[in-house]
């Protein structure tokens, strides 16, 4: 996210996404014809009318949406990296004639090597889970071990599995236990 945060602007992707909306060639409305404060504001159902129809698909959200969303974050900085078409513009090193198509057809090294840091984090999440899901299972395996190291002694011993809802990053996540007595 910081490197994102340092090199995507998303003030200039709007300004371009204002720009392209003032065409009266692009959309289905003609041209956009308030200012650039009335277009931040617009919502996107009305805003595609008047943006071309290839390359935009996508409304950012904006930063209020993203303090109070986690997952309207995660969805801001997976667009910004995916959807270059459309995004490409607020990279600080865009390059691109856009005076060709009405959408980014450039490059930005910036956005490449931040797609390419995504990939990675992603491939290492996926990692940890099944790091976390073998030392699950190891802890099970372990678990049931004793259960039946204690029962061979002529203990008796119980196992009792449980659900729950437990509280993780601020909603209510679904959790399993399992006890043993003995």
């Amino acid at each position: 996210m910081d490197f994102a945060d340092a090199n995507f602007d998303e003030n200039a992707y709007r300004q371009e996404e204002f720009r392209l909306a003032q065409d009266p060639t692009h959309g289905d409305s003609g041209a956009y014809s308030g200012g650039f404060d009335d277009w931040t504001a617009e919502q996107w159902e009305q805003k595609i009318h008047y943006l071309p129809r290839e390359g935009f698909t996508h409304e950012l959200p904006t930063p209020d949406q993203r303090e109070s969303n986690w997952s309207m974050k995660q969805q801001y900085y997976e667009m910004i990296g995916k959807y270059i078409h459309q995004f490409g513009f607020g990279w600080k090193d865009a390059d691109g004639n856009t005076n060709e198509v009405p959408y980014f057809n450039g490059s930005s090294p910036f956005s490449l090597k931040y797609m390419d840091m995504r990939d990675d984090s992603n491939r290492m999440l996926e990692y940890s889970a099944w790091g976390y899901n073998i030392a699950l299972l190891n802890h099970v395996a372990s678990a049931l071990d004793a259960s039946f190291t204690v029962r061979f002694a002529k203990r008796k011993a119980k196992a009792q599995l449980s659900f729950r809802q437990v509280p993780y990053d601020g909603e209510l996540a679904k959790a399993a236990g399992l006890t043993f007595t003995w």
